[in-house]
């Protein structure tokens, strides 16, 4: 019965828009993590609303080198720094995931704004672009929280925090 119980948790957290419990065991990249479910289940999930630079796909991190002075260096310094962030914040912890609209992207990647309390006081996807670690990143219908993601941005933007301080002004 406990088993049952569990395989519903999931599909119902889905539909809902409840939060969904998830022990971080793996960060791949800056807005990418491997988690545990309260089924047992080890899914990927993908931050909403933002991307980290590159430190795996570097023909897309040659395409990102061009925004900032010193290039390719930046954006291997600055993802290797995201990483390490998500690392901090996240890595044997218990985070609470919020599904986006979309819920999975076409790599099988749960979508979602993952909150590091269960009150949904701090959300990592805003704490990454404060730092200036990432930037926004927005598709329809994934705009719940644009705008709280957008001052974020904003923020690390005018203070020049993190990658800021390379981006070239003039791009």
């Amino acid at each position: 019965m406990k088993k049952f119980l569990l395989g519903l948790i999931t599909p119902l957290a889905l539909f809902a828009q409840e939060l969904i419990p998830c022990k971080v065991v793996r960060v791949i990249d800056g807005d990418t993590f491997r988690c545990v479910l309260p089924d047992g289940k080890l899914k990927k999930v993908r931050l909403v609303g933002l991307d980290t630079l590159e430190t795996h796909n570097m023909r897309k991190g040659r395409k990102q080198a061009r925004w900032f002075i010193d290039g390719i260096k930046v954006v291997k310094e600055f993802g290797k720094k995201a990483k390490e962030f998500t690392e901090g914040k996240t890595i044997g912890k218990v985070v609470y995931l919020e599904l986006s609209a979309d819920k999975v992207d076409k790599s099988g990647r749960l979508l979602a704004y993952v909150w590091l309390d269960k009150n949904r006081r701090e959300l990592l996807n805003e704490k990454i672009l404060k730092e200036g670690l990432a930037f926004l990143y927005i598709l329809p219908p994934k705009v719940k929280y644009v705008s709280k993601l957008a001052k974020a941005q904003e923020e690390a933007y005018e203070k020049r925090k993190g990658f800021w301080r390379y981006f070239k002004l003039n791009y």
